[in-house]
């Protein structure tokens, strides 16, 4: 019993060592992104009313950030986001863009 608690104790102490490292200056990040988006097709359910269905795509994109570690426990990101799609929606092809910085 006492030889495994030893065991348990060096793994815990091993891994935890890791979150006593410093932190970068910089940190920058870029990738590949994916979103689901909601269209809405408007059509006549009756002669005088007009109605919508919900219909979703995927809209591939990208996606950009870099982070300044002023310390150990503080710093900032700025991000940026890119989602792109032509979606024929009632035999008429759209454009969707939809860009996002935070």
């Amino acid at each position: 019993m006492v030889k495994k608690l030893l065991w348990l104790l060096v793994a815990i102490l091993f891994v935890a060592s890791g979150g006593f490292a410093q932190a970068p200056a910089w940190e920058l990040f870029g990738g590949y992104s994916i979103q689901r988006s909601d269209v809405r097709e408007y059509y006549k359910s009756t002669p005088a009313l007009y109605t919508f269905r919900d219909r979703y795509i995927n809209l591939n994109g990208w996606e950009l950030s870099a982070t300044e570690n002023l310390n150990r426990w503080f710093g900032g990101t700025l991000q940026l986001t890119g989602h792109y799609k032509s979606p024929v929606v009632l035999g008429t092809k759209n454009q969707e863009r939809m860009f996002s910085i935070m």
